[in-house]
């Protein structure tokens, strides 16, 4: 019993790195330490109440290890499994059901636009032809417009909404790209502006992954606008982590805001 006690804390990293592998999200991974914390707190109890090993029996202790190894690793396996399971859907079911809504959305909004494309289509082959219109020579029209401009000073935050990336990765996923043509639009018509891309992630895990996805993310999006040619030395990169949420952690939704891209103007060149 003791060696076998000593086994699990000895393979508690390895078994909880490997489950952490298989893990869905970042939520799995966090339920997943801290059940690891618990049952290291519960080794060490059990091992504190054994008795030590008289000479006899340690002599033999290298082969009980490894008739028990593959045994702990399997029960610890299960254990952790069970407590995890209940609270892991609990929390990811808000998460779950505003992915599938907007999933739902999207094929619906698919749906109408084709069916609109199409009704068009056959409204116009019915339609007859109008005749052409005699040529005009062109007039010449004074307008006067104001338009309205949003001032470009340093501090500005430009949100990139529609920047969506692979779960737990920094892989661009394709929908992303209207959006980044857009923000590379911005920059090569403003090509005295000094930016940032900074990262964001929301408060579901833990800060150094929170730092290192974050910092991945907004390094991709970068890379994204020098390969289309703005100047490396005109954008830099930040990953903030979970430090600076928009909205509450609590809810799917706030979630989803907290986990962003934005670009920050730093400085404007004369």
């Amino acid at each position: 019993e003791q060696v076998k006690a000593e086994l699990r804390k000895e393979l508690m990293d390895e078994i909880n790195a490997e489950l952490e592998n298989e893990a869905r999200d970042k939520a799995e991974q966090e339920a997943l330490a801290e059940a690891a914390r618990e049952m290291d707190r519960r080794n060490r109890q059990e091992l504190s109440a054994i008795k030590p090993l008289d000479a006899s029996v340690a002599r033999d202790r290298d082969d009980i290890e490894m008739q028990l190894r593959e045994v702990i690793i399997e029960e610890v396996k299960e254990e952790l499994k069970e407590e995890l399971e209940e609270p892991v859907k609990e929390e990811l079911k808000d998460e779950v059901v505003v992915e599938a809504k907007s999933k739902e959305k999207d094929e619906v909004q698919r749906r109408i636009e084709e069916w609109k494309k199409r009704t068009a289509s056959n409204r116009n082959t019915d339609r007859p032809k109008p005749k052409p219109a005699p040529k005009k020579e062109p007039e010449y029209v004074e307008m006067n417009q104001n338009i309205q401009v949003v001032p470009i000073k340093v501090g500005q935050v430009i949100p990139m909404n529609n920047v969506f990336f692979e779960a737990n990765k920094s892989d661009l996923k394709e929908q992303s790209t209207k959006e980044l043509q857009r923000v590379l639009d911005f920059l090569q018509k403003n090509n005295n502006v000094i930016v940032e891309v900074g990262g964001h992630t929301n408060g579901w895990c833990s800060s150094q992954f929170a730092f290192e996805l974050s910092s991945a993310r907004a390094k991709r999006v970068r890379d994204e606008f020098i390969a289309k040619g703005v100047p490396a030395n005109r954008i830099q990169y930040r990953g903030y982590g979970k430090t600076v949420p928009i909205a509450d952690n609590n809810t799917a939704a706030g979630r989803k805001k907290n986990q962003r891209v934005e670009l920050k103007i730093l400085e404007i060149l004369e």
